[in-house]
């Protein structure tokens, strides 16, 4: 974990806190006892995936080339949580104590149009 991201987490408004509590208890928890329930809840469905599944935390990502063939400075994001299967891949940002409205400005909406960009024209995650 790097330094800056140590001092963070000091704090009790940490966003970083938050995430880490939170995924790093459910990652030594069997996903098929958590994850229905939270995709149910997110997603207003029933969930029919039968796999494990993996979970990192801020983990860098690459932009996709179609991405950096255009904007040359454009750097790595990261990402607070990836939760990823054979399936699926989930990308989650954790905002706790924020003006969620903040969250859906342009640029952030942009963040998610790349994140789904890498995932579905080949990126590598």
């Amino acid at each position: 974990m790097h330094a800056e991201k140590m001092n963070k987490m000091c704090s009790e408004n940490s966003e970083d806190v938050l995430t880490w509590n939170v995924f790093k208890s459910l990652s030594q928890i069997d996903s098929k006892i958590w994850l229905p329930n939270i995709f149910s809840k997110a997603f207003n469905a029933e969930f029919s995936y039968d796999s494990l599944v993996k979970i990192d935390l801020w983990k860098s990502i690459e932009p996709p080339k179609s991405i950096s063939d255009f904007q040359k400075d454009e750097g790595n994001s990261e990402v607070d949580t990836i939760i990823e299967s054979d399936k699926f891949v989930w990308f989650i940002e954790a905002k706790y104590k924020s003006d969620i409205s903040m969250f859906f400005r342009k640029i952030d909406i942009f963040l998610i149009l790349r994140y789904s960009e890498i995932v579905f024209f080949g990126g590598e995650l």
